[in-house]
């Protein structure tokens, strides 16, 4: 007579399956709730590369050189500068941020962050930092600098 085995459920390895997935799920939540996930286009510039008619502008040139101190109070000024230029719409004044050889990558996220929170939405990325500017599209009949829409 063949006997038949009842089938044994090992709880403790169900229960620990079960916590792992939700975990994982909690942890990826906010994530997957995201309708979509943002980029940065963006256009380095080139010599002898036509952007259209780009007005003069008077650059106010900020450059990191890898100290936290003063670089965090750079940051800060220039996300002021950024603030009144967007608010005035001044097409006259930029600012270009200058990175040296012992900057550090979390500054140059700090200013695409800043390029963000403030709505900046024309800056180009050079071969040593990032020009950020304000445009107005009204002032040329066919602008060819595209926009940055964050």
């Amino acid at each position: 007579m063949i006997q038949r085995r009842n089938k044994i459920f090992y709880y403790p390895v169900l229960y620990s399956i079960f916590s792992v997935a939700v975990t994982i799920l909690v942890i990826m939540w906010p994530v997957l709730s995201k309708k979509h996930i943002g980029w940065i286009e963006v256009n380095w510039y080139k010599e002898g590369v036509s952007w259209g008619p780009v007005p003069r502008r008077q650059f106010l040139v900020v450059t990191f050189t890898g100290d936290n101190i003063t670089d965090s109070l750079k940051l800060d000024f220039g996300q002021n500068f950024i603030r009144e230029m967007l608010a005035n719409k001044d097409t006259v004044h930029a600012i270009d941020f200058h990175f040296g050889e012992k900057s550090r990558y979390a500054t140059f996220v700090a200013v695409l962050d800043i390029c963000k929170i403030e709505d900046a939405r024309y800056f180009v990325a050079s071969d040593d930092g990032i020009k950020v500017f304000y445009y107005s599209v009204s002032r040329f009949q066919n602008p060819n600098i595209i926009p940055i829409n964050l």
